[in-house]
C-alpha cells in the first residue's frame, strides 16, 4: 500500500472523480480520494489523497483558495460562463466595437470594489442543493426556487492584465470556500454596465498546495517511479496545530490506538489547547503519526486518537 498526498493539476474538460479514477489506474491504489472539488471547466490545482492518507482528507479543504481567471466583457450568458449560449450583453446587440470601453482604473476600481465580507447569490447553474435538490435540476427544469445569499469574503483581487479592444482581462482572486468566481464576473460586468462571463479558470493553490508543486497524468504516467512523486501525508495536516510525543514507548501506545497521558507521555503542545480540537501528532522517533484530540482523563488530560495515519515498524 502507498500512502500520501498527489496535487495533481486537473485539465479543463474533466471531473474531479474523472480525475481520481485516472490516478487510480496509474498508481494502482485503490484507497484515494480528494479535497477541494473542482468545477469540470476548469483546471488547476487538485490535492488528491492515497492510502492511510485518505483518512486525513477532512481536514484538507484550506477555508480559502486562489484563482486565476479570465473575463470576458460584453457576454452575458445563463451560466455566468462563456461555454453556455449568449443572453446578453453589449456583444448580443452588436454594441462593443463602438461603444467606450471601461478604462484601466475604472476596472481596477471595480476589481477592488470586491474586497471584503459580502453576500453572493449562488448561480442558478451551480450544485447548491435547495430541499435536497441540486440548483442546477431546478434550472434546466424551468422551476424557479428560493435562494439565501450566503455570506463570502475576498482578501485580494489583482489586475493582471487588460486588452480594452478585446474586451477580455486576467485576474488573480484569493476567496473563501463557497465563492463562485464566475459570479464575480457576471458582478463585475453588471457594475460596468457591459454584462461580462467567466472565460477561463485556474485554481492556483488550495488546501495549502500550490501549482507548482503539481504534477500533471502525463507526468504521473511518464514517471519510471510514480510514488516518488507523492507528498508525505503530514502535509494533509498543516493547517492544525502541532503536537509532539517525547517518549518512544508512549509513541507506540498511541499507533496502536491507545490514549496516551499528556504527563507521562511528555506530550508538548501550545498552551490553552482546547478540549476535542483536531491536532497533528508527531513522535520524536517516528515522525508524523495522525491526528489526535486532547481530552480530560482520570488523571489529567489524554491524547485521545482520532486518525492514526503511520503505518511504520513499531
Amino acid at each position: 500500500m502507498i500512502s500520501g498526498i498527489l496535487p495533481i493539476i486537473k485539465p479543463a474538460g474533466m471531473t474531479s472523480a474523472s480525475a481520481v479514477l485516472n490516478a487510480r489506474i496509474i498508481l494502482g491504489e485503490s484507497r484515494i480520494g480528494h479535497s477541494g472539488t473542482l468545477d469540470p471547466n476548469a483546471a488547476g490545482v487538485l490535492p488528491i489523497a492515497l492510502g492511510r492518507a485518505t483518512r486525513l482528507i477532512e481536514y484538507m479543504d484550506a477555508p480559502f483558495k486562489t484563482y486565476r481567471c479570465e473575463c470576458t466583457l460584453g457576454t452575458v450568458t445563463a451560466t455566468d460562463d462563456i461555454w453556455a449560449e449568449p443572453v446578453g450583453g453589449a456583444r448580443l446587440d452588436g454594441s462593443w466595437e463602438g461603444m467606450k470601453k471601461p478604462s484601466d482604473r475604472e476596472l481596477r476600481d471595480v476589481l477592488e470594489s470586491f474586497l471584503g465580507e459580502s453576500f453572493q447569490m449562488p448561480p442558478a447553474y451551480s450544485s447548491v442543493r435547495v430541499n435536497g435538490r441540486h440548483l442546477y435540476q431546478y434550472a434546466r427544469s424551468g422551476q424557479e426556487v428560493e435562494v439565501r445569499p450566503r455570506r463570502v469574503e475576498i482578501r485580494r483581487m489583482e489586475l493582471i492584465s487588460y486588452d480594452a479592444e478585446e474586451g477580455t482581462f486576467l485576474f488573480d482572486i484569493d476567496c473563501s470556500r463557497g465563492t463562485y468566481v464566475r459570479t464575480v464576473c457576471r458582478e463585475i460586468g453588471e457594475r460596468l454596465g457591459t454584462g461580462a462571463c467567466m472565460s477561463c479558470l485556474i485554481r492556483t493553490s488550495c488546501c495549502g498546495f500550490s501549482i507548482d508543486e503539481c504534477v500533471t497524468f502525463e507526468q504521473l504516467a511518464a514517471s519510471a517511479e510514480p510514488k516518488t512523486l507523492l507528498l508525505p501525508a503530514e502535509r494533509a495536516a498543516e493547517g492544525l496545530q502541532r503536537l509532539e510525543i517525547a517518549s518512544p514507548f508512549h509513541e507506540r501506545l498511541f499507533c496502536g490506538g491507545n490514549p496516551v497521558s499528556f504527563e507521562k507521555a511528555r506530550v508538548w503542545a501550545p498552551e490553552g489547547l482546547p478540549e476535542g480540537e483536531p491536532a497533528a501528532v508527531f513522535g520524536l522517533e517516528r515522525g508524523f503519526l495522525g491526528v489526535a484530540a486532547k481530552a480530560a482523563g482520570e488523571g489529567g488530560f489524554v491524547l485521545k486518537p482520532v486518525k492514526i495515519t503511520y503505518d511504520g515498524p513499531l
